[in-house]
């Protein structure tokens, strides 16, 4: 077999990629597992015609944004608009911008807005349990890299 190159091992850093990609013997790379591909694209497509998940996929600040808030979820923190402003790279978008996204969510009922119970000043942000239990199938799904969506 010939030998990996640097190149490779840094561009297959990422398990997923390092079970998916792998040398023929001829030497050329070969996918080995067209399924995880097939399942993601057929996973991408269903999930066009729902909303919750249009809403999520809008855009990478929407994507940035319902991430932190769903990670604060499961670590059971609070999380309010100036720590997400702090948390957030500038070059995603401005405050006002996560603003507007924040109060998109609550408009469309898939966030919502309650005060924080240690500190009667701060709102905190959160999403609704049924888009919470599709955040979380969906980052499932990306932790087992799709190789059991169907």
């Amino acid at each position: 077999m010939k030998k990996l190159s640097n190149f490779y091992y840094r561009f297959t850093k990422n398990l997923m990629l390092r079970n998916i990609f792998k040398y023929n013997e001829e030497g050329k790379m070969k996918c080995t597992c067209p399924g995880i591909a097939k399942n993601f694209i057929r996973d991408i497509i269903k999930k066009e015609s729902v909303k919750e998940y249009r809403y999520l996929f809008q855009s990478k600040l929407h994507n940035f944004i319902l991430n932190q808030i769903g990670i604060a979820m499961c670590t059971n923190k609070n999380l309010s608009f100036e720590t997400l402003c702090d948390s957030l790279p500038k070059r995603l978008g401005s405050r006002s911008s996560i603003l507007s996204v924040l109060t998109s969510g609550v408009e469309k009922k898939f966030l919502y807005k309650s005060v924080c119970k240690e500190d009667k000043r701060l709102r905190v942000y959160k999403m609704n349990s049924n888009f919470f239990e599709l955040w979380e199938d969906h980052m499932q799904k990306l932790g087992r890299g799709y190789r059991e969506v169907g």
